[in-house]
């Protein structure tokens, strides 16, 4: 696998057009060519443009300080053009999800709430987390309560985190990337009797259900889905 290296004093810096913040293009100067990569320089009180984008996701990550991002103003919009409630259909957003439900007076589906009912509801007490590293670490942003969230092994968590990156990037894995992730959740269900195995992200639905996984499974996208359309007028899902 070829890669380039971008020094940090060869970086090349300029402020923004409209606000004046100083980023450097790093996805250019590396010569990537399916994704973008940009660092800011934000100093106190200053802000990047406020934006939405229509057809792609947009990671932050926080290097030093901090900071807050604005994404109540959409609510209003939405409210304002008749929705009833918010539903955001992935898991890694929703670690905002407590202050933006404090921002807005429509009411959210909270994915993590839905989840923590689900597997209380089943009797699930001990589980496991597929997904990305920053959910297993944090343990489902800490939504599970008093069910007992046993951690893969840090070699099993690099391996769930780089196969999922690639289902998130690519829309889909090898088979051995599949059997993979099918022996993992095996081998954590043996050696730490767990119930189930969560599957807390929403990408992993494009290779598993709870039907076809292969070992004891929860699926948020699905409970999620089916919160959803038991909201809609006339509709409970069976």
């Amino acid at each position: 696998m070829s890669y380039r290296v971008l020094a940090a004093e060869d970086a090349f810096w300029r402020p923004s057009n409209q606000m004046g913040v100083l980023n450097t293009d790093l996805a250019k100067q590396l010569q990537a060519s399916t994704m973008g990569a940009r660092l800011w320089r934000l100093q106190p009180g200053q802000a990047s443009t406020r934006h939405r984008h229509r057809c792609t996701h947009e990671l932050y990550v926080l290097l030093e300080g901090a900071g807050r991002i604005r994404i109540g103003g959409f609510i209003g919009e939405l409210r304002d053009a008749g929705a009833h409630f918010i539903a955001i259909p992935a898991v890694t957003p929703h670690i905002a999800v407590g202050p933006l439900t404090q921002r807005t007076s429509l009411p959210i589906i909270n994915m993590l709430e839905v989840t923590a009912k689900g597997l209380h509801d089943r009797g699930y007490s001990r589980v496991a987390l597929f997904g990305t590293r920053f959910t297993i670490e944090s343990e489902l942003f800490g939504a599970l309560g008093a069910i007992d969230v046993i951690a893969p092994s840090p070699q099993e968590v690099d391996e769930i985190h780089r196969i999922y990156l690639e289902l998130a990037t690519t829309g889909h894995t090898s088979a051995a990337g599949v059997a993979a992730l099918r022996n993992t959740a095996r081998a954590i269900s043996r050696r730490d009797r767990i119930d189930a195995v969560v599957l807390a992200g929403t990408d992993l639905s494009l290779i598993f259900d709870e039907d076809n996984a292969g070992f004891p499974a929860f699926d948020c996208a699905s409970a999620h889905l089916t919160a959803i359309l038991d909201q809609l007028p006339g509709g409970t899902v069976q």
